[in-house]
């Protein structure tokens, strides 16, 4: 299989450019912060409000990074 970015063939281990490595690494991050805004909102029904504030400065910095990107 060749990679959609450089059109070299994918290797089985690590990256065959930096641009395959840094979609992976927005997937990763984009799956993250899906994780931890149903998190947050879990949290928040049950209580746990200690661990909110920490969560939400997390989402936001996660999303702040996203929108760099496009911006």
């Amino acid at each position: 299989m060749n990679c959609p970015f450089c059109k070299k063939a994918v290797p089985k281990q690590g990256y065959c450019c930096e641009q395959a490595e840094l979609e992976t690494l927005r997937v990763v991050m984009d799956e993250a912060q899906r994780i931890l805004d149903s998190e947050i909102v879990a949290a928040q029904s049950i209580g746990g409000l200690e661990a909110h504030p920490v969560m939400s400065h997390v989402s936001e910095k996660l999303r702040a990074a996203r929108k760099k990107r496009v911006a």
